[in-house]
C-alpha cells in the first residue's frame, strides 16, 4: 500500500525519522502483505511511538489525548489514549519530585515503573500510521488523518474525557468502520474519491467560521502528502458520519502540515520548497447546507529573504495569538545532505499585505531537525509573555523563543526524540511526545516564566537557569536506536 511505502523511506517527510537497518527490513516485509499486522493487539495502556498530542477543549483542559502510531508495526493497530491531567499532576507531585529523571509513571500499573493506572481514562484502537489529531471546537470529537486507512477517523469524547468510536465510553475497543472512514457523497457531476495518504488536518465550526444562521456542525480541512486537499463536513444533516464533499489536487508534493489562518484560509507547507500554499473554503452566505461548500486554491506565497531556495523547506506555520497582530511564524529548515543535518530557524513573517511574496522580518536560529512550532500566551505576575516553542528532533531539544524580544530564552535538552507537543498554559507545563523512546515527558515552564518576570535582559547565553524543568515521564522508555 502507498502509505506503507511512504512510511518506510521518508527522508524528509512528516514522521520524525526514517527507519534503517533491521527496522527497514521489518517494514519491507510488511509491504509484501499490506500495511496491517494481523497479529497481536497493542499492549494495553502502553505508549508506542506517540506521534500526535492534543489538549481537551475545556478551560483549563482536563484531558491530554495521545495518538500512538504503531510505527514499527509491532501490533495490528495504533491507539488513541485519554489521560486525566489532574491525576497526572498529582502522580507527578507524589512520586517524581525527588528524582524526575528516573521517575517513570506506568499507566498499566504492571510494568517496571511507578504504577499509575489512575492517569489513563481509556484508549481506543485505530489504524496504524496516524499522522495528527485535532479537537472539535466544542470538544466532543477528535479527528485523525490515518495513513493505513487512507481516510479520516472520528472519535467521540464524553463529558468525563473518555473516548468512544462504536463501543462504550471508557472501555477499550476497536473503532468500527463508520468511525474510520468519511462517507463519500455524490455532490458533483462526477463522483469524488478520497485522496491517498492523509497527513494533517484542522477542524473548525461551521456556524462561527461561516455563520449565516443555517449551518451547524464541524468541517475538516485535510491535506494529503501527494499534493491534495480535501473538505469533510460533520453535521447533523442526515448521517452523523463525516462526509467527504470536495477535493482539489495540484498542490506541491510532500505536503507536511496545514494551519488555519485568522481569515479561515488554510496555509499549507511542503517538504520540497520554502513556499506557502493557500487553500480556501467557499460557502455561500445564504446556503442552508454545508454540503454546498467547496475548496479552491489561492495564489501561493514565496518566502523571500532566505538563501538560494535549494535544499530548503518549511515544516509548519502558526499565527500570533494576539488579535491585533499581523505576524506569523514559519519553521524553516536547510538540509545539508553531505553532513546529513537539517539546520533550523524560526522565521518572523509579516502578513499585513500578502501578494506573491512573504516578507521575512527576522530570523531566530534553532536546533537541528526542527519539527513543530507552537506559539502561546503565558501569564506571570500579571504580565503576559508570548512565547514560541520549537521541537528539534535531530538535536533532541526544545527551544523557547520570546517573540517580542526575538531571541531564544531557554532550551530543554536531552529529550531523546521530541516531536509533537502541547502547551498547557493554565498549568504552565509542556507535554512532549518522545518518538524515539515512546514516552510523554512533562516539563515545568515556571523557571522560564520566573526569568522573564524578574528581568528578561539578565538571561545569559547559557540559558540553563531559565530552561524548563523535567517533572517526570509517563511510560517506560524503550530506546529505538535504528531511528535517526
Amino acid at each position: 500500500m502507498r502509505v506503507c511505502q511512504a512510511a518506510t523511506g521518508r527522508e524528509y517527510g512528516d514522521y520524525p525519522a526514517r527507519p534503517v537497518r533491521h527496522l527497514r527490513c521489518v517494514l519491507a516485509i510488511a509491504l509484501a502483505v499490506g500495511c496491517s499486522n494481523e497479529g497481536a493487539e497493542p499492549t494495553e495502556r502502553q505508549l508506542n511511538f506517540p506521534i500526535a498530542l492534543a489538549l481537551s477543549a475545556d478551560d483549563p483542559p482536563s484531558s491530554l489525548f495521545v495518538v500512538n502510531a504503531n510505527f514499527d508495526l509491532r501490533f495490528n493497530s495504533g491507539t488513541v489514549q485519554s489521560y486525566d491531567l489532574d491525576a497526572l499532576s498529582e502522580a507527578l507531585a507524589q512520586n517524581c519530585a525527588s528524582d524526575p529523571e528516573d521517575c517513570f509513571l506506568d499507566p498499566s500499573g504492571e510494568g517496571e515503573g511507578i504504577p499509575a493506572p489512575e492517569v489513563l481514562r481509556n484508549e481506543v484502537l485505530v489504524g496504524s500510521f496516524a499522522d495528527g489529531v485535532a479537537v472539535s471546537p466544542d470538544g466532543t470529537r477528535l479527528y485523525l488523518p490515518v495513513r493505513s486507512d487512507d481516510n479520516l477517523t472520528a472519535i467521540e469524547v464524553g463529558p468525563d474525557g473518555t473516548l468512544a468510536c462504536g463501543g462504550d465510553f471508557g472501555s477499550r475497543h476497536r473503532c468500527v468502520d463508520s468511525f474510520r472512514e468519511a462517507r463519500v457523497e455524490q455532490v458533483q457531476v462526477e463522483r469524488i474519491e478520497f485522496p491517498a495518504d492523509p497527513v494533517d488536518l484542522y477542524v473548525g465550526d461551521l456556524e462561527s467560521d461561516f455563520g449565516n444562521g443555517n449551518l451547524q456542525g464541524n468541517y475538516v480541512v485535510m491535506v494529503h502528502r501527494p499534493g491534495d486537499a480535501s473538505l469533510i463536513v460533520d453535521t447533523t444533516e442526515g448521517s452523523p458520519q463525516p462526509q467527504l464533499i470536495d477535493t482539489i489536487d495540484g498542490l506541491p508534493n510532500e505536503l507536511v502540515t496545514v494551519t488555519q489562518a485568522p481569515d479561515q484560509t488554510a496555509w499549507v507547507v511542503s517538504a520540497r520548497a520554502p513556499t506557502l500554499e493557500r487553500v480556501q473554503v467557499a460557502i455561500d452566505n445564504v446556503t442552508t447546507s454545508a454540503l454546498d461548500a467547496r475548496l479552491f486554491r489561492s495564489s501561493p506565497l514565496v518566502v523571500q529573504g532566505l538563501n538560494s531556495g535549494q535544499n530548503e523547506d518549511l515544516r509548519e506555520v502558526v499565527f500570533d495569538p494576539r488579535a491585533d497582530s499581523r505576524r506569523a511564524y514559519a519553521l524553516w529548515r536547510r538540509i545539508d545532505r553531505s553532513a546529513l543535518t537539517t539546520r533550523g530557524a524560526l522565521l518572523f513573517v509579516n502578513t499585513a499585505s500578502l501578494d506573491v511574496d512573504l516578507s521575512v522580518a527576522d530570523v531566530v536560529p534553532v536546533g537541528f531537525g526542527p519539527s513543530r512550532v507552537r506559539v502561546e500566551t503565558l501569564v506571570q505576575d500579571g504580565r503576559e509573555f508570548v512565547l514560541a516553542f520549537v521541537s528539534c528532533f535531530d538535536s533532541r531539544d526544545l527551544y523557547v523563543v520570546d517573540v517580542d524580544q526575538r531571541r531564544t530564552i531557554a532550551i530543554a535538552r536531552g529529550l531523546s526524540g521530541p516531536f509533537e507537543f502541547v502547551v498547557d498554559s493554565s498549568r504552565n507545563r509542556l507535554y512532549v511526545g518522545d518518538f524515539r523512546s515512546s514516552v510523554v515527558r512533562s516539563l515545568d515552564l515556571q523557571p522560564t516564566l520566573d526569568c522573564l518576570a524578574a528581568d528578561p535582559s539578565s538571561i545569559t547565553d547559557t540559558l540553563e537557569e531559565c530552561s524548563p524543568g523535567l517533572l517526570g515521564l509517563m511510560g517506560r522508555p524503550e530506546a529505538v536506536v535504528e531511528l535517526r
